[in-house]
Protein backbone atom coordinates (compact mmCIF):
# COMPACT_ATOMS: atom_id res chain seq x y z
CA UNK A 1 0.00 0.00 0.00
CA UNK A 2 1.14 3.48 -0.70
CA UNK A 3 1.90 6.01 1.99
CA UNK A 4 -0.97 8.23 0.72
CA UNK A 5 -3.58 5.47 1.09
CA UNK A 6 -2.25 4.62 4.56
CA UNK A 7 -2.71 8.26 5.53
CA UNK A 8 -6.26 8.28 4.14
CA UNK A 9 -7.15 5.16 6.12
CA UNK A 10 -5.66 6.66 9.27
CA UNK A 11 -7.45 9.98 8.71
CA UNK A 12 -10.81 8.21 8.19
CA UNK A 13 -10.24 6.19 11.37
CA UNK A 14 -9.42 9.27 13.45
CA UNK A 15 -12.45 11.15 12.12
CA UNK A 16 -14.75 8.23 12.94
CA UNK A 17 -13.36 7.77 16.46
CA UNK A 18 -13.75 11.50 17.15
CA UNK A 19 -17.33 11.41 15.85
CA UNK A 20 -18.11 8.48 18.16
CA UNK A 21 -16.57 10.33 21.07
CA UNK A 22 -18.78 13.38 20.40
CA UNK A 23 -21.86 11.13 20.19
CA UNK A 24 -21.03 9.44 23.48
CA UNK A 25 -20.48 12.76 25.23
CA UNK A 26 -23.75 14.14 23.87
CA UNK A 27 -25.72 11.18 25.24
CA UNK A 28 -23.76 10.36 28.34
CA UNK A 29 -26.52 10.31 31.00
CA UNK A 30 -27.35 6.70 31.79
CA UNK A 31 -30.48 5.53 33.60
CA UNK A 32 -28.35 5.14 36.73
CA UNK A 33 -27.15 8.74 36.36
CA UNK A 34 -30.74 9.94 36.02
CA UNK A 35 -31.82 8.00 39.14
CA UNK A 36 -28.88 9.40 41.08
CA UNK A 37 -29.75 12.96 40.04
CA UNK A 38 -33.38 12.39 41.05
CA UNK A 39 -32.26 11.17 44.47
CA UNK A 40 -29.94 14.15 44.87
CA UNK A 41 -32.86 16.54 44.35
CA UNK A 42 -34.80 14.77 47.06
CA UNK A 43 -36.94 12.22 45.22
CA UNK A 44 -37.76 9.05 47.15
CA UNK A 45 -38.09 5.53 45.77
CA UNK A 46 -41.87 6.01 45.94
CA UNK A 47 -41.53 9.17 43.82
CA UNK A 48 -39.47 7.27 41.27
CA UNK A 49 -41.96 4.39 41.20
CA UNK A 50 -44.78 6.89 40.63
CA UNK A 51 -42.80 8.48 37.77
CA UNK A 52 -42.27 5.03 36.20
CA UNK A 53 -46.03 4.36 36.41
CA UNK A 54 -46.83 7.75 34.87
CA UNK A 55 -44.39 7.00 32.05
CA UNK A 56 -46.20 3.74 31.40
CA UNK A 57 -49.56 5.56 31.40
CA UNK A 58 -48.26 8.08 28.84
CA UNK A 59 -46.92 5.22 26.70
CA UNK A 60 -50.24 3.37 26.74
CA UNK A 61 -52.23 6.47 25.83
CA UNK A 62 -49.70 7.30 23.11
CA UNK A 63 -50.03 3.80 21.62
CA UNK A 64 -53.81 4.13 21.69
CA UNK A 65 -53.71 7.46 19.89
CA UNK A 66 -51.33 5.99 17.30
CA UNK A 67 -53.73 3.10 16.70
CA UNK A 68 -56.45 5.60 15.84
CA UNK A 69 -54.09 7.89 13.88
CA UNK A 70 -54.59 10.75 16.33
CA UNK A 71 -51.04 11.97 15.76
CA UNK A 72 -51.26 15.24 17.69
CA UNK A 73 -52.39 13.64 20.94
CA UNK A 74 -49.97 10.75 20.43
CA UNK A 75 -47.06 13.18 20.12
CA UNK A 76 -48.13 15.04 23.27
CA UNK A 77 -48.46 11.87 25.35
CA UNK A 78 -45.24 10.34 24.08
CA UNK A 79 -43.24 13.53 24.64
CA UNK A 80 -44.24 13.22 28.30
CA UNK A 81 -43.16 9.57 28.35
CA UNK A 82 -39.78 10.43 26.82
CA UNK A 83 -39.32 13.26 29.33
CA UNK A 84 -39.66 10.68 32.11
CA UNK A 85 -37.57 8.01 30.34
CA UNK A 86 -35.16 9.63 27.87
CA UNK A 87 -33.22 6.38 27.38
CA UNK A 88 -36.22 4.14 26.64
CA UNK A 89 -35.98 2.88 23.04
CA UNK A 90 -39.69 1.95 22.96
CA UNK A 91 -40.80 5.43 24.06
CA UNK A 92 -38.42 7.09 21.61
CA UNK A 93 -39.55 4.89 18.73
CA UNK A 94 -43.23 5.44 19.48
CA UNK A 95 -42.63 9.19 19.59
CA UNK A 96 -40.77 8.91 16.28
CA UNK A 97 -43.76 7.09 14.75
CA UNK A 98 -46.19 9.71 16.03
CA UNK A 99 -44.05 12.57 14.69
CA UNK A 100 -43.76 10.79 11.34
CA UNK A 101 -47.53 10.22 11.20
CA UNK A 102 -48.16 13.87 11.98
CA UNK A 103 -45.65 14.94 9.33
CA UNK A 104 -47.34 12.76 6.72
CA UNK A 105 -50.75 14.11 7.68
CA UNK A 106 -49.80 17.79 7.86
CA UNK A 107 -46.77 17.97 5.60
CA UNK A 108 -44.56 19.49 8.30
CA UNK A 109 -40.88 18.86 7.59
CA UNK A 110 -39.88 19.56 11.21
CA UNK A 111 -41.95 16.59 12.37
CA UNK A 112 -40.31 14.35 9.79
CA UNK A 113 -36.87 15.41 10.99
CA UNK A 114 -37.87 14.90 14.64
CA UNK A 115 -39.14 11.42 13.75
CA UNK A 116 -35.81 10.51 12.20
CA UNK A 117 -33.85 11.92 15.15
CA UNK A 118 -35.93 10.06 17.77
CA UNK A 119 -35.64 6.77 15.88
CA UNK A 120 -31.89 7.23 15.48
CA UNK A 121 -31.53 8.06 19.20
CA UNK A 122 -33.35 4.82 19.95
CA UNK A 123 -30.77 2.96 17.86
CA UNK A 124 -27.91 4.74 19.61
CA UNK A 125 -29.24 3.32 22.89
CA UNK A 126 -30.05 -0.13 21.53
CA UNK A 127 -28.40 -0.66 18.12
CA UNK A 128 -30.45 -3.71 17.13
CA UNK A 129 -33.83 -2.37 18.31
CA UNK A 130 -36.04 -3.85 15.60
CA UNK A 131 -39.05 -1.47 15.85
CA UNK A 132 -36.75 1.54 15.28
CA UNK A 133 -34.97 -0.22 12.41
CA UNK A 134 -38.30 -1.06 10.80
CA UNK A 135 -39.64 2.45 11.30
CA UNK A 136 -36.57 4.10 9.77
CA UNK A 137 -36.75 1.68 6.84
CA UNK A 138 -40.45 2.41 6.38
CA UNK A 139 -39.76 6.14 6.57
CA UNK A 140 -37.05 5.77 3.94
CA UNK A 141 -39.33 3.83 1.59
CA UNK A 142 -42.34 6.09 1.99
CA UNK A 143 -40.73 9.41 2.82
CA UNK A 144 -39.29 10.07 -0.60
CA UNK A 145 -42.58 9.95 -2.48
CA UNK A 146 -43.26 13.62 -1.89
CA UNK A 147 -46.93 13.21 -1.02
CA UNK A 148 -47.93 14.19 2.47
CA UNK A 149 -51.70 14.03 2.32
CA UNK A 150 -54.41 11.48 3.10
CA UNK A 151 -53.22 8.30 1.42
CA UNK A 152 -49.76 8.56 2.91
CA UNK A 153 -51.30 9.10 6.32
CA UNK A 154 -53.18 5.84 5.75
CA UNK A 155 -49.88 4.19 4.81
CA UNK A 156 -48.32 5.51 8.01
CA UNK A 157 -51.23 4.31 10.12
CA UNK A 158 -51.32 0.85 8.58
CA UNK A 159 -47.53 0.48 8.91
CA UNK A 160 -47.71 1.41 12.57
CA UNK A 161 -50.71 -0.81 13.27
CA UNK A 162 -49.20 -3.74 11.40
CA UNK A 163 -46.38 -3.89 13.90
CA UNK A 164 -43.75 -1.51 12.59
CA UNK A 165 -43.94 0.27 15.93
CA UNK A 166 -46.75 -0.83 18.22
CA UNK A 167 -44.72 -3.87 19.20
CA UNK A 168 -42.40 -1.37 20.91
Amino acid sequence: MSRASDNQILQAYIEKVLQLRREREAHSLSDDDLRQIAREVGMSEDDLAYARQKKQDYLERGKGFIRYENWQDAVEELEEAVALAPNDPAALTLLAAACWGRSRERGVAVDRERARLYAERSLMIEPAYDPALRLLSEMQRNGSRGSTGGSSSATTGSAVRSGVVLAA
